[in-house]
């Protein structure tokens, strides 16, 4: 055995296991920010970010960096659903190196249940949707 890698984790880390269900049930409370370390186990690193809350009925402006399927981009101009967003930014130097923003979005009442997401460069960015425009 030359090497090992991993990432430890503390209480304040998340990961792309943990981030849906963790972000369900603090939709519940009034928290508009916080930040975390966010585990990349593909890639065994541990980055800071900053995870901000809002509650919108207009998802578009989320999307204006993506091109979305014809028929979810006009569910989304004619919806008038509440939703709450959590936007995913990379913060300190490595934030300079990855600019892009992750957005998770879930219902905006109770039980807050997961809608989708989506995240990163335009052509390469993971999208997930999971309701039925």
């Amino acid at each position: 055995k030359i090497r090992d890698k991993g990432v430890y984790y503390t209480r304040n880390t998340l990961d792309t296991f943990s981030i849906i269900p963790i972000l369900q049930f603090i939709s519940q409370y009034e928290i508009s920010a916080f930040t975390a370390d966010f585990s990349v186990q593909h890639m065994a690193i541990k980055i800071p970010v900053l995870i901000q809350k809002e509650t919108t009925h207009q998802l578009m402006p989320f999307f204006s960096r993506y091109t979305l399927p014809k028929p979810l981009e006009d569910h989304l101009k004619t919806t008038n659903t509440p939703y709450t967003v959590y936007t995913l930014m990379v913060k300190g130097w490595q934030g300079f190196i990855y600019n892009h923003r992750h957005y998770y979005v879930f219902t905006g009442k109770a039980p807050y249940t997961y809608v989708g997401h989506w995240g990163g460069q335009d052509k390469t960015n993971l999208f997930s949707w999971a309701t039925n425009p």
